[in-house]
């Protein structure tokens, strides 16, 4: 690099491995997103259990804390997964964002209640702090289109 100029091809090569990692995190994302589905409908399977069972409150506690020693053992892999996660979240979130407001005419308020109901990445205020960010930064920006402000990319 002189005078200020950017090498191109370590630039390229920044970016490749930038949209390598996140196309590994979505993956890791995808799949602890099964995980999660997976336990809350064994969650959901063992509330009715119990509600038909006639379990007394010594077996329902030994259940739950043996259920959270299964939790605290997770795998190693887990650990570093919500660790790169943890670290890459803002980006991620922001990427969700740009990514919704790029395939789909979507409102503001649909594009907040993929991110928050659904997906449950953010909470609203960090939602909206990111979007103005990105409105700052002009990569999104608002469009009427039939009666309703949509968000786009730009």
């Amino acid at each position: 690099m002189s005078g200020g100029n950017i090498d191109k091809k370590l630039l390229k090569n920044s970016f490749e491995k930038i949209k390598k990692d996140i196309r590994e995190l979505n993956q890791e994302l995808l799949e602890l997103k099964k995980e999660h589905k997976r336990v809350l409908e064994e969650n959901i399977n063992l509330r009715k259990e119990l509600k038909n069972s006639s379990l007394d409150q010594n077996t329902i506690k030994e259940i739950v804390s043996e259920t959270i020693k299964n939790i605290k053992q997770e795998d190693p892999y887990k650990k570093k997964v919500y660790r790169k996660i943890k670290r890459n979240k803002k980006y991620i979130i922001k990427n969700r964002i740009i990514e919704l407001a790029n395939k789909r005419n979507l409102t503001l308020p649909e594009i907040r209640d993929i991110i928050i109901e659904e997906d449950r990445l953010c909470s609203k205020a960090t939602f909206y702090r990111y979007v103005n960010k990105l409105k700052k930064k002009q990569i999104l920006d608002e469009a009427e289109l039939e009666d309703k402000t949509i968000i786009i990319k730009i």
